[in-house]
């Protein structure tokens, strides 16, 4: 899952913690809808995937926070490459944390946690929480959970 996620990342130009930082949720929303193919629009209601007539969209409820915004869309892509997967006969387990992966990905978060100001940090999970989720445009609660299953990992 994490090549995958991190393929959709390389085809933006997506490479580098400094390359995410540089761009807005919205832009890379954007950039990663075009080069998929999958339509993206924002509307007043909430948020949602659908496919019609055999084009796929997403709608993202604009009324919500950019994090919020963000989330629901690595949700929305998730069982969207989820369906991708599974009518081509692939196994989809692995895919229930998805949009966790996707939305702070795994090759971006090892650079962040790797430089100076988080190693000193270590011990302040807090601290970390809040600054992943400053950095990715997560809520808090997503922050944590993933860095729960960030930790896992280890």
């Amino acid at each position: 899952m994490n090549a995958l996620i991190e393929s959709f990342y390389l085809d933006v130009k997506i490479q580098r913690l400094e390359h995410w930082k540089k761009r807005s949720v919205t832009d890379i929303i954007y950039d990663i809808s075009k080069q998929t193919g999958i339509k993206v629009y924002f509307f007043d209601y909430q948020s949602e995937l659908n496919n019609l007539g055999g084009e796929w969209r997403i709608f993202l409820n604009q009324k919500q926070n950019k994090a919020k915004i963000w989330q629901d869309f690595g949700r929305q892509f998730g069982v969207y490459i989820s369906y991708q997967l599974l009518i081509k006969g692939n196994r989809t387990d692995e895919m229930k944390d998805f949009f966790y992966h996707f939305c702070v990905p795994t090759f971006l978060l090892n650079e962040l946690m790797v430089m100076p100001s988080f190693k000193n940090k270590e011990k302040e999970k807090e601290w970390l929480i809040g600054e992943i989720a400053r950095v990715f445009h997560v809520e808090y609660q997503f922050a944590k959970t993933r860095l729960g299953l960030y930790l896992q990992s280890f």
